[in-house]
C-alpha cells in the first residue's frame, strides 16, 4: 500500500482499525519472556527476604550474648555491693538491658511475622492468661508509678488459644497503656463473658489517639502522628501483633479514643470455648509443686563458650548458695557432667565441638542423665528454636539475656 492510499484509508477509519488489530496481536515468545522475567524477579525477592531474615536472626543472637553477660555481672555487683551509688548504677544498667532485650524481642518478631506458624491450641481460662501478662508487665507499670485496676470477675472464661501468643498479645496491650500514660495514671484491665464471647478490655488515662490515627493504628510499624512516638521506644509492632493474634484465634481487636489527651481503650474479643478449662487441662508443672522442695543448694553445671557470660552466671548462682561447675565447650560439658553428675545444667546451644542439642542427647544416654534438669540458655528465641530444644531433651528454654527472677523461680521449684 502506498503512503497516499494509506492516508486515504486512515481518513476513512480503515488505518486505525488495522493498527488496532496489529497492536492486539503479540508474539507468544514475548509473553513467555516476560513471564520468565517476572518469575525470576519473584524468586530473587524471596531469596533476598530469606537472607534478610537469616541476617536478623544472626544479629539478634550475637547481640544477646554480650547483653546477657552485662545483665548477669550487674546482678553480681548488686548482690555484693551495698553502696548507694553502685546500686543506682546497677539499677540503671538493668533498665537499659531490659530495653535492649525488648528491642531484640521485637527484632525477632519481625522475622516471625513473615512466617505462617502453626498455633498450639490449648483450653485456658482467659483470666489466668491476663494475670500472667499482668505479672510479666509489673516492672513496666511500677516504673511509671501507675495505679492498676483489675476486674476479672468470678466466672470462668474458657478460650481455646495458643497460650504463649495470647499472653504476649495481652502484654503488648498492657505495656502500650503503661507506655503512653503519664506517670501516676490509671490502667484498667477487665474481662467478662458477652454473648458467646470473651471480652478483654485495657483502658488508660493516657495521651489518647488522634481521630486520623485510629484507622491505621494496627498496621505494621505504625505508631501514629499524634505524639504516640513521644520517647516511647520500640519498633512499633506491638499493637499489630496483638491484632493479628486476635484474628488468628477467630477474634478481633478494636480501639476507641475520644481524642488526644483523653485516654484510650482497647477491646479484644475471643470466641468462648464450650468446655471449662478444668475438664480439659492438666498442669504440666503440677509434679514440681507436689514434690518436696529442696532446702539449700543445688548442684549446677553452667555451659557457655562466652567465658564472660559463663563465669558471671556461675558467680551469681554461687552467690545464691549453689555448688557450680563451669564448662566452655560441648565435649567438656559432657565430661564434666559425667564426673560431677549435677542436678541441673544450664547449657548454651551454639557451642564449639558439639552443640547444646548434642550435649543433651549424649547425657540422656546415661540413666542418671535422664533425671537431670536441662535448661537451654540461648540467644536463639524463635518458636522453632524452642521446639528443637524441647525435642532434644531440655525442660526449659531461656532466651538471653535471661530473666534472673524466672531462673530463680525454676531453681526454687527444683
Amino acid at each position: 500500500m502506498s503512503a497516499l492510499s494509506y492516508m486515504h484509508d486512515q481518513d476513512n477509519g480503515k488505518g486505525v482499525e488495522q493498527s488496532g488489530e496489529a497492536a492486539s496481536t503479540r508474539p507468544e515468545s514475548d509473553i513467555a519472556r516476560e513471564n520468565e522475567e517476572l518469575s525470576r524477579r519473584v524468586t530473587q525477592l524471596a531469596e533476598a527476604d530469606q537472607r534478610k531474615n537469616e541476617f536478623l536472626a544472626i544479629l539478634s543472637h550475637e547481640l544477646r550474648n554480650p547483653i546477657h553477660a552485662i545483665r548477669t555481672n550487674a546482678w553480681v555487683i548488686a548482690q555484693h555491693c551495698k553502696q548507694l551509688e553502685a546500686q543506682e548504677s546497677t539499677a540503671a544498667i538493668e533498665r537499659q538491658v531490659s530495653l535492649l532485650s525488648k528491642l531484640l524481642g521485637d527484632l525477632l518478631n519481625v522475622i516471625s511475622l513473615s512466617k505462617e506458624a502453626d498455633l498450639e491450641l490449648e483450653v485456658h481460662d482467659a483470666r489466668d492468661l491476663v494475670q500472667e501478662a499482668l505479672a510479666a508487665t509489673r516492672q513496666s507499670i511500677e516504673k511509671h508509678h501507675h495505679r492498676v485496676v483489675v476486674d476479672l470477675g468470678t466466672e470462668e472464661l474458657p478460650v481455646n488459644v495458643d497460650p504463649e501468643r495470647m499472653v504476649q498479645a495481652f502484654m503488648n496491650l498492657i505495656e502500650n497503656a503503661a507506655k503512653y500514660t503519664d506517670p501516676g495514671g490509671i490502667v484498667t484491665v477487665t474481662a467478662k463473658r458477652v454473648i458467646g464471647q470473651v471480652e478483654l478490655r485495657v483502658r488508660d488515662t493516657g495521651i489518647g489517639i488522634a481521630p486520623e490515627d485510629v484507622s491505621s493504628l494496627f498496621e505494621l510499624f505504625k505508631r501514629g502522628r499524634s505524639g504516640r512516638v513521644r520517647g516511647a521506644g520500640g519498633l512499633g509492632i506491638g499493637l499489630y501483633i496483638a491484632s493479628r493474634t486476635a484474628r488468628e484465634h477467630g477474634g478481633q481487636l478494636e480501639v476507641e479514643s475520644a481524642g488526644v489527651g483523653l485516654g484510650s481503650e482497647f477491646t479484644m474479643t475471643l470466641p468462648l470455648h464450650h468446655t471449662a478449662p478444668a475438664d480439659v487441662l492438666e498442669d504440666e508443672e503440677q509434679p514440681d509443686d507436689e514434690a518436696p522442695s529442696a532446702a539449700g543448694k543445688l548442684t549446677i553445671l553452667v555451659v557457655d563458650d562466652n567465658r564472660d557470660a559463663a563465669d558471671s552466671l556461675s558467680k551469681l548462682l554461687q552467690a545464691y548458695g549453689h555448688e557450680v561447675w563451669t564448662a566452655y565447650d560441648g565435649l567438656e560439658a559432657v565430661d564434666l557432667a559425667r564426673e560431677k553428675r549435677p542436678l541441673v545444667a544450664l547449657i548454651d546451644i551454639a557451642l564449639p565441638k558439639i552443640d547444646g542439642y548434642q550435649v543433651a542427647r549424649r547425657l540422656a544416654r546415661d540413666q542418671w542423665g535422664r533425671t537431670m534438669t536441662l535448661i537451654a540458655v540461648t540467644g536463639a528465641g524463635l518458636d522453632d528454636d524452642r521446639e528443637k530444644a524441647l525435642a532434644a531433651g531440655f525442660r526449659y528454654h531461656l532466651v538471653k539475656p535471661i530473666d534472673h527472677a524466672a531462673l530463680e523461680g525454676i531453681l526454687a521449684r527444683l
